[in-house]
């Protein structure tokens, strides 16, 4: 008994401090007062819906990050993508002109090379001219090592149900 209260010890603190598993975060975010909404999309052409979306690590699914504007003057939309262990670097996806009321879709190029584990952040910016408009917002996408450590997972308590039968069978 004290063995499964330690192990579910340990197993609530490694979830309450690892920020992949925070809840904290969302994959949408609307702007009403600018008109624009955003959010992360599994592909080009699916509109962006509230909630949280992770994508398995090696996956062949690729984060798209879908921007909606509302009717009104013509912008040019950027966004960062900010990688879990990228401190102040970041990648972005170039500038995009959208005029009156459009749906957008930007995707990091290559991303099967830039892929890692974790919490992403995405910023978006509307533009006029060379001047920064308005901050669209941002968004967050959890990218998570699955099945992989999924199988770890199931590999170690199967030890552990192992070990407790081999005890039991001495005894």
């Amino acid at each position: 008994m004290k063995r499964v209260l330690g192990l579910l010890i340990l197993v609530g603190l490694m979830a309450g401090t690892s920020p992949v598993f925070a809840s904290s975060w969302s994959s949408y975010f609307a702007n009403a007062a600018e008109g624009f909404y955003m959010g992360i999309t599994s592909d080009a052409g699916i509109d962006a819906a509230p909630g949280q979306m992770t994508f398995d690590l090696d996956g062949d699914t690729t984060p798209w990050l879908h921007v909606h504007k509302d009717a009104g003057s013509s912008v040019t939309i950027d966004s960062l993508w900010w990688a879990p262990s990228a401190g102040d670097d970041f990648y972005d996806t170039g500038l995009l002109y959208v005029r009156g009321t459009a749906d957008v879709w930007l995707q990091i190029y290559d991303w099967e090379d830039k892929q890692e584990a974790g919490l992403w952040q995405v910023d978006a910016r509307a533009f006029s001219g060379d001047t920064m408009r308005s901050s669209i917002g941002s968004v967050m996408f959890r990218v998570a090592p699955e099945p992989v450590s999924a199988g770890l997972f199931l590999l170690g308590g199967l030890g552990l149900l192992g070990g407790r039968a081999v005890r039991r069978k001495r005894a």
